[in-house]
């Protein structure tokens, strides 16, 4: 292979990242993206506070939907809700506690 066609491949995939990157900041212009992720000029309802990877299979993961807090175990093959939070991140450990009968941070760090 000659040194042109080495020059026409460089030149090739320029121009065609440079088409990703042109589509991609068109759709960003004309809001397709926002589009997608829901309704616009509406409050999502739904959100991921915090996730915690446990392991290579498990993620400990805070949704808040509609202002309350639930800790969900996410597996491979399943999920499992550990409860609502009792409070907001910031508050004393009292206020952290999980509901369903669950402990205060500090102890369950103390008991693990």
């Amino acid at each position: 292979m000659d040194l042109n066609t080495y020059v026409t491949f460089a030149i090739a995939l320029l121009a065609v990242v440079a088409l990703i990157y042109l589509v991609a900041w068109v759709m960003g212009r004309i809001g397709v993206v926002h589009r997608m992720a829901g309704r616009p000029g509406k409050e999502r309802r739904l959100r991921v506070k915090e996730s915690l990877a446990l392991d290579a299979k498990r993620r400990a993961v805070i949704l808040d939907c509609d202002g309350i807090e639930h800790l969900v175990l996410l597996g491979a093959n399943s999920e499992l809700s550990l409860g609502e939070l009792a409070g907001k991140a910031g508050n004393n450990d009292e206020a952290e506690t999980i509901k369903d009968g669950g402990l205060p941070r500090r102890q369950r760090a103390e008991t693990a």
